[in-house]
């Protein structure tokens, strides 16, 4: 099987603890791609792959689970894990759950991802990333910005 390599890195707040949350990039797989994702709680790591038709689903789906993952141990712990003090954890939650937004709307959510992802993608650019890891990241961007769109036209001037 094909090495896959650490991606992009989020770290998440719990108290006074640190949880972080790793994504590998994305790794062809004849017809399919893979991607796998870490997330390291105090008590210890949990790791996942999962899988997709292209790198950005397999990226994007891999997001989504990481969303439900770190959603779902902090409420069993009775703990609320933030990001930049907020609940929001500026990770796509799966569409069927709902905004991941404390308290706001559902354009709101869609306009503060586009927000972070955008900055993700120039930010990997700018640290030289691979071309490819940089390509994924735009593709996501465009995928992402496409669907903020349709759902929610009125957050764009045009």
């Amino acid at each position: 099987m094909p090495e896959d390599r650490p991606f992009v890195e989020r770290s998440f707040t719990q108290g006074s603890d640190t949880v972080r949350c790793t994504f590998f990039q994305p790794v062809s797989h004849a017809q399919d791609y893979s991607c796998r994702f870490e997330i390291a709680w105090p008590d210890g790591a949990v790791e996942r792959t999962v899988w997709g038709v292209d790198a950005v689903q397999a990226l994007l789906l891999a997001m989504r689970s990481a969303h439900d993952a770190l959603r779902l141990k902090a409420q069993a712990q009775g703990l609320p894990l933030t990001w930049f003090d907020s609940l929001a954890l500026g990770l796509p939650p799966r569409s069927d759950t709902g905004p991941d937004w404390a308290g706001g709307s559902d354009a709101g959510y869609y306009a503060l991802f586009l927000g972070h992802l955008s900055n993700v993608a120039a930010e990997a650019a700018a640290a030289a990333y691979s071309r490819e890891g940089a390509e994924l990241l735009r593709r996501a961007e465009d995928i992402f910005r496409e669907e903020c769109r349709e759902r929610h036209p009125e957050l764009w001037d045009e």
